[in-house]
């Protein structure tokens, strides 16, 4: 971080199933009142956390904040990205799948998960090459895939809002229906295939 403390940048070079970044208190203070971000770089993706949304849940006894970002296992990935592709096969990753947890550590009380809801940004290099970007998420407990957000157009930012319990990631999406090419809906049809509002045959 620098003097002004207006961004913390982390870059993890090892590749993992898990991370943690913790912050002292006296640090995650510091950034907050700066308004600064953390900027966590994974591969060719950024994710990247505003400190000031959690301050409000930070309280006299807490120590250190502690940000963890688990992978899941190469099995679980194949499977729940099995279960993606039998929804729409147009959407495919672009980024690692993620889960974001947010934990305030205290003294004797161990730690203590934050908000059910955290704001991130994933940033995706050569944006360009991709089609159509868009944020998605899987909740292991139900199984079930959902469309979160999309990005700006050729910006490679996708800020997002997203449930503690989800893994998330980049994904973009390519028109995997024959016959529409010309059809006079096929903007409306890729709208909602996308978002997996719709379905059909290759």
């Amino acid at each position: 971080a620098g003097k002004s403390l207006d961004k913390l940048a982390v870059n993890l070079k090892e590749h993992a199933e898990q991370y943690m970044v913790r912050l002292p208190i006296e640090v995650f203070r510091q950034l907050s009142q700066a308004k600064a971000k953390i900027n966590i770089q994974l591969g060719t993706s950024v994710v990247q956390l505003p400190v000031s949304v959690w301050a409000e849940d930070v309280n006299d006894k807490t120590t250190s904040i502690t940000v963890k970002i688990v992978k899941p296992s190469a099995t679980e990935e194949k499977a729940w990205l099995s279960n993606l592709n039998q929804r729409s096969k147009g959407i495919k990753p672009v980024s690692e799948l993620l889960h974001v947890q947010l934990l305030a550590m205290a003294d004797q009380q161990g730690a203590t998960s934050l908000p059910h809801k955290h704001q991130l940004m994933i940033t995706i290099d050569n944006v360009s090459s991709e089609p159509v970007l868009g944020i998605y998420g899987f909740d292991p407990a139900k199984q079930q895939w959902v469309f979160i957000s999309e990005s700006l157009p050729s910006s490679g930012k996708l800020t997002f809002e997203a449930e503690t319990s989800m893994y998330v990631a980049a994904m973009s999406y390519t028109n995997s229906f024959t016959d529409i090419t010309n059809h006079w809906a096929k903007n409306s049809i890729d709208w909602m295939a996308a978002r997996m509002l719709a379905g059909g045959y290759e």
